[in-house]
């Protein structure tokens, strides 16, 4: 999708950023792991079918997607300061590349499907901690609550429409989705997944503890 082709979200611990081909090599080493497969249902491609699936996803309206990098210390220390996007005009571009060249750790993507037609929650999640060194650490909870936040922010997307499918075996992300209020909507045995819906009370996290707090960033290349 080119809807967020220029844009950074940050985080006070994670970075979101759109996935282009300078990120391919390395999301195609992860590919290579056969349990990280496993566990997100997908087909081993070749590095060329990488590139060929990269640019087929930026330009498909229909599926978003951004790379997940774990923010380090070393990064700009302007500090994230609401729930919305702010001004981008004290970024310059020496900090817009120390942002970019953060280490990967995953990716967060949404399918959508046209209103009205099966299923009835079109818009799809999913979510993957890839490096291990990151997994444990709440990164990947932090990375779902700003891409939910910013999907339904600037997108004008509603919790009602959500859902995540989730492998029923996979705990880890079972309890994820749960602890930012997706309840199990449907089960099936023959795939052996669970399919997770948003509720709309939990749909903001604005205040308290769990409050989320990110900043959206424009670049140009």
């Amino acid at each position: 999708m080119r809807l967020n082709e220029s844009t950074i979200l940050i985080g006070k611990r994670v970075i979101l950023v759109p996935y282009r081909a300078e990120h391919v090599a390395r999301y195609h080493e992860w590919m290579e792991d056969e349990e990280l497969r496993t566990a997100t249902a997908s087909e081993r491609l070749t590095l060329e079918e990488e590139y060929e699936m990269q640019r087929k996803w930026h330009l498909d309206p229909d599926k978003l997607t951004f790379i997940i990098l774990s923010r380090e210390p070393s990064s700009p220390s302007i500090p994230p300061s609401t729930s919305t996007s702010t001004s981008t005009s004290q970024w310059d571009a020496t900090q817009t590349s120390s942002l970019l060249s953060s280490p990967m750790i995953g990716d967060v993507n949404l399918f959508l499907t046209p209103p009205g037609t099966p299923p009835s929650r079109h818009c799809e999640m999913e979510i993957m901690i890839a490096s291990k060194g990151h997994r444990r650490r709440g990164l990947g909870r932090d990375a779902l609550k700003i891409f939910l936040s910013y999907c339904t922010l600037q997108m004008g997307l509603k919790p009602s429409e959500f859902c995540a499918k989730v492998g029923i075996e996979n705990g880890g992300s079972r309890r994820l989705f749960e602890s930012l209020g997706f309840v199990v909507g449907k089960e099936s045995e023959v795939w052996k997944e669970v399919e997770y819906w948003w509720l709309d009370e939990r749909w903001r996290w604005d205040a308290g503890e769990d409050r989320v707090e990110w900043e959206e960033v424009k670049f140009e290349d």
